[in-house]
């Protein structure tokens, strides 16, 4: 999924835990972790892009606020 305003694109490790790319490089950004199962299961980023919701594996969810 690609941030709505900054060269940002959301990803999924081969673990499936959820990683922040930098568009113009391909360098990871940050690999946020939450105690939401095993792995996560999806995610989406606000209109504003301000803030990133994921969902994982044990019905659970996060929302976090996005320094970028």
């Amino acid at each position: 999924m690609i941030h709505p305003t900054a060269p940002v694109m959301a990803g999924w490790n081969r673990d499936w835990t959820l990683k922040l790319l930098n568009l113009d490089t391909g360098e990871p950004i940050r690999a946020p972790h939450f105690n939401i199962g095993r792995y996560t299961e999806c995610a989406a980023f606000s209109p504003d892009g301000l803030t990133c919701a994921v969902g994982g594996s044990n019905k659970q969810f996060a929302v976090f606020d996005l320094d970028l």
